[in-house]
């Protein structure tokens, strides 16, 4: 799993969940980064927060589609609710969670998208 967000202690928590779930994880602190660690490793999905520095995470989600990476993208933020989940679908995410999530939430909705792409 690559996480991307802005929040270094947000990353690290992450991190240890995804560990702790089974996943390999990674993170980076912005889009630019992430996409340069995508154009040289594979990740079983990506998790972005919307809202960062620089690009957000739509566009990620964006850039991601654009480039036929087999990688779902399930974007989280604090901000938008309804909105930004239906924002992130058209950005091509997978799926969208609203902060704070319990942790298993964030699981589900990776193993998901990770099935979903698989099946497709």
């Amino acid at each position: 799993m690559l996480v991307v967000d802005d929040d270094a202690t947000l990353c690290e928590m992450l991190e240890a969940i995804l560990t702790d779930n089974g996943f390999d994880s990674r993170s980076v602190r912005d889009v630019d980064s992430a996409l340069s660690v995508l154009a040289r490793d594979r990740f079983d999905a990506i998790v972005s927060d919307i809202r960062m520095p620089g690009r957000s995470g739509f566009e990620l989600a964006r850039a991601v589609t654009a480039h036929e990476r087999k990688a779902p993208v399930v974007l989280m933020s604090s901000f938008g609710g309804e909105r930004a989940a239906a924002l992130a679908r058209e950005a091509g995410a997978a799926d969208f969670v609203s902060k704070p999530f319990p942790p298993s939430e964030l699981v589900r909705r990776l193993d998901r998208a990770i099935g979903t792409r698989e099946a497709a």
